[in-house]
């Protein structure tokens, strides 16, 4: 059940991923978050490069708290 929630879940969201990553003009960090019929719920992309989320190498650690 698990494994195909998780395969339905890329399926769903890759094609707005990929139109967004085309478009994007730097790196992106794509997070797909749920099987949704909207592009809003579906996936979360983040510019790493103004964004960088807690985990990401290389930010400075005064971001961090």
């Amino acid at each position: 059940m698990g494994l195909g929630t998780a395969i339905a879940t890329v399926c769903a969201a890759l094609p707005h991923a990929l139109t967004e990553i085309e478009a994007a003009d730097g790196r992106r960090l794509v997070s797909l978050t749920s099987i949704d019929p909207t592009r809003q719920k579906r996936l979360q992309i983040t510019a790493p490069a103004t964004t960088a989320p807690k985990h990401w190498p290389g930010r400075d650690s005064a971001d961090e708290s």
